[in-house]
């Protein structure tokens, strides 16, 4: 993956004072369907987002570049200029499931964290009833009932 970055970075002439580079991918899948043999087509898309930033953290360049089906896209070719549209394909391609596996552990992150918000949400709303749930087994036990004599009735004549 290393050797993608840094043939990517060959094709932006960067600022003399960029410090780091930070990549960001991204996953989409689009769909369409075929006009003539109405057959529905998958394109896989992956966008590569790049961010160069000074010693001061300051943006200075932003770039992005799509790879449908692990290619470049075709606008793009022919505006490339310092590097083979070719060998950015096989570099692509070669860390193309280490790329894949940065998209599904940061996919991985943001699900765990939305399963935890639910779980949360449902503690909060008490989803299994009206008894909290560390209560649910316990016998329910009253306060004890005094014992009370009932009152003798007594009748007197006049």
């Amino acid at each position: 993956m290393h050797s993608f970055e840094s043939y990517i970075l060959q094709e932006y002439n960067l600022p003399v004072n960029v410090v780091c580079n930070k990549f960001s991918y991204n996953h989409s899948v689009k769909e369409k369907v075929d006009k003539v043999s109405k057959v529905p087509i998958t394109s896989n898309i992956i966008t590569v987002h790049i961010d160069s930033y000074d010693d001061k953290h300051n943006l200075l360049a932003s770039h992005n570049e799509k790879f449908i089906d692990g290619e470049i896209h075709r606008s793009k070719k022919n505006k490339l200029v310092n590097v083979a549209p070719s060998e950015l394909n096989n570099r692509f391609a070669s860390a193309k499931q280490s790329i894949a596996s940065v998209i599904l552990q940061e996919l991985n992150i943001k699900l765990n964290d939305i399963q935890q918000k639910v779980a949360n949400i449902n503690k909060y709303c008490n989803a299994g009833g009206v008894i909290p749930n560390e209560f649910v087994n316990e016998p329910l036990i009253g306060p004890p009932t005094p014992n009370v004599e009932p009152p003798i009735n007594k009748h007197f004549e006049f």
